[in-house]
């Protein structure tokens, strides 16, 4: 979304995820880890903060998968905002 993207109401963003919703999980699993995170005082914070979205990209992949291999399509809200 970039530096625009902070401007959009969540349901606008949401909307934006699902232009591509294959793409988008991959751009964001390739690149958060050279996130520099702001909050992140120190390497050891840093590293917390990965780790957080780390477990939050795995869970966005269980429910990715659970929708499209069991027909959960209820779950494309969730993904939106994971």
């Amino acid at each position: 979304l970039g530096f625009e993207g902070g401007h959009l109401s969540i349901p606008d963003q949401t909307n934006l995820m699902f232009q591509d919703m294959d793409l988008i999980p991959l751009l964001i699993q390739e690149n958060y880890v050279n996130h520099r995170p702001k909050v992140a005082g120190s390497d050891r914070q840093r590293m917390q903060i990965v780790a957080k979205a780390a477990d939050g990209i795995s869970c966005g992949d269980l429910a990715s998968n659970m929708m499209r291999g069991e027909g959960e399509w209820s779950l494309m809200p969730f993904l939106g905002v994971m």
